[in-house]
């Protein structure tokens, strides 16, 4: 990750942008968030709950961090760089998603040669193509419209996954979908042709590897909100589409995710899409 702040910093110096303070840190179901006094928030996806495949620890591992409230991002982002634990990788990436904020405005991003969209129906993948998917969730049902079987690996066990109809015929499912363990990945990736990786291999740091394995793969891409960090550092690492959601209300997005049970669901965010190919 230090790699992704020393491009953010370098960004901020061109644009004579100034870093936030730390007002919130939040650790919620599915997601560590981080916001500043400027409006600049960001999150990332933690192992926990039903995504608990690393040994859990309590959040209140994370209160030291207290102490950051009221100090600039730097500060806390300087803090956990060499981090390797997983829990405080994943608020590394919130501060640096929070930092990437105002980077990925549209305005900024077009100003810097890309050109965010609000939707994109992946119709550059075909219906012959060999599409894996890392993390499943996000971009299934989209993935599917487009190509009538797909592989999915996941850190999960299968039976997690796997849906299983038992009638006269036993039929396993979800449709179209063969999903495979982490142990595969690098065989099954080495052959596709369109590999999606879930944003949150960016907090485990399995993504230099799983890019590396997709050598032969024309789309390389990137799902999720774990997936803020300026595009630079993704495309600099072998990213070529990311699909992700940036939070156009700080206070509120962070509201409705104080309160999980509302059925607000992502109020307060927006989605958008990057292509570099």
């Amino acid at each position: 990750m230090e790699k992704a702040y020393l491009q953010i910093m370098d960004l901020y110096r061109q644009e004579g942008l100034k870093p936030g303070r730390l007002t919130q840190l939040g650790y919620f179901p599915k997601w560590t968030v981080v916001m500043g006094d400027n409006g600049q928030i960001g999150r990332a996806f933690h192992f926990d709950g039903e995504h608990s495949v690393y040994p859990l620890r309590d959040p209140d591992a994370l209160l030291p961090l207290q102490r950051f409230v009221g100090k600039s991002l730097l500060a806390l982002a300087e803090e956990l760089l060499t981090e390797t634990d997983i829990q405080l990788r994943a608020v590394c990436l919130a501060v640096l998603n929070a930092l990437s904020h105002p980077l990925n405005q549209a305005e900024q991003l077009k100003k810097r040669g890309f050109e965010p969209v609000e939707f994109d129906n992946l119709e550059f993948i075909n219906a012959e193509d060999r599409v894996v998917l890392v993390g499943y969730g996000a971009l299934i049902k989209e993935t599917l419209a487009r190509c009538p079987v797909i592989d999915v690996c996941d850190m999960r066990s299968l039976s997690s996954l796997r849906t299983v109809s038992i009638g006269r015929t036993i039929e396993y499912g979800p449709p179209g979908i063969r999903f495979h363990g982490a142990a595969e990945n690098q065989t099954l990736l080495a052959d596709a042709d369109i590999v999606l990786l879930s944003g949150s291999t960016l907090v485990n740091g399995t993504y230099r590897d799983l890019i590396r394995y997709a050598r032969k793969a024309r789309v390389i891409g990137m799902f999720g909100p774990s997936a803020q960090l300026i595009p630079e550092f993704l495309q600099g690492g072998g990213i070529n589409y990311i699909t992700t959601s940036g939070i156009a209300d700080a206070d509120r997005f962070y509201q409705v995710l104080s309160n999980p049970y509302a059925g607000e669901g992502e109020s307060g965010t927006y989605k958008y899409t990057i292509r570099m190919f």
